[in-house]
């Protein structure tokens, strides 16, 4: 709760927020509920992104929608702190988050969505060994237009045989 403020600045950031899944601009109150979900969901496991160097808060990233029997889930990320952007630890963050997927959680498929035209995540995604998948067009309204998302996953053989190439 000691980040509530940092978090609402994030997500309030128009700049920020036309990359995710926020079309408006959100409250404490909805920022503090969130927060509350993510301690006591069974389902997910959300984490801080902070640079070691300084223990400075940049971003948030999650595995959601995590289903036991499939061993399944859908990962976010945000570096929310857009001056840390481009730096390379939303890749080590992903990193970390597929280690931990595949490795302590024994997840067999890692799935997200990115929008079409975030070809910076698209690059970071596809150099971490996601496959593309599909496209649901037309799925996201911003900025005046429509634009399709993107489906991408990896597995945990494809995971494990991109980390022992590292």
């Amino acid at each position: 709760m000691e980040d509530l403020e940092t978090f609402y600045g994030w997500y309030n950031n128009p700049d920020l927020r036309k990359f995710l899944i926020m079309p408006y601009p959100t409250t404490k109150l909805d920022e503090k509920e969130w927060i509350e979900k993510r301690t006591k969901g069974k389902d997910e496991v959300v984490l801080s992104i902070v640079v070691k160097r300084g223990s400075r808060l940049i971003g948030n990233i999650g595995l959601h929608n995590i289903n036991r029997v499939t061993r399944c889930a859908m990962l976010g990320i945000a570096i929310g702190d857009l001056k840390m952007a481009s730096k390379g630890f939303g890749t080590e963050a992903i990193r970390l988050m597929l280690d931990y997927g595949f490795g302590t959680l024994n997840l067999h498929r890692i799935e997200l969505f990115v929008h079409d035209f975030n070809d910076r995540a698209q690059k970071a995604y596809k150099k971490l060994g996601f496959v593309y998948e599909g496209r649901k067009r037309e799925a996201l309204y911003s900025d005046g237009k429509y634009h399709d998302e993107l489906l991408l996953a990896i597995l945990k053989d494809e995971w494990i045989r991109k980390r022992g190439n590292r």
